[in-house]
């Protein structure tokens, strides 16, 4: 796995910003894996940091590395 790559402080304000103010609906998160981009989508539970680097945690498990994130957005589903 590449080394953590700091994210902009108001970009990380703007993250937890809406895991408060959106918390129990659904978000849909575009993020870059290294040769692919993935879709997920669940219910921003926390962000926390975890060897090194910052983390989305979503409440069906997955956790997205927030220096990975291209794109999110509230679920219109």
């Amino acid at each position: 796995m590449e080394p953590y790559k700091p994210i902009d402080c108001s970009l990380h304000d703007h993250y937890e910003a809406a895991a408060a103010a959106v918390r129990r609906q659904r978000m849909s998160l575009t993020a870059r894996y290294p040769d692919s981009l993935g879709e997920r989508t669940g219910i921003i539970t926390d962000i926390v940091v975890s060897d090194g680097a910052e983390y989305l945690v979503l409440d069906n498990g997955p956790r997205i590395r927030l220096d990975h994130i291209e794109s999110f957005a509230v679920s219109q589903s």
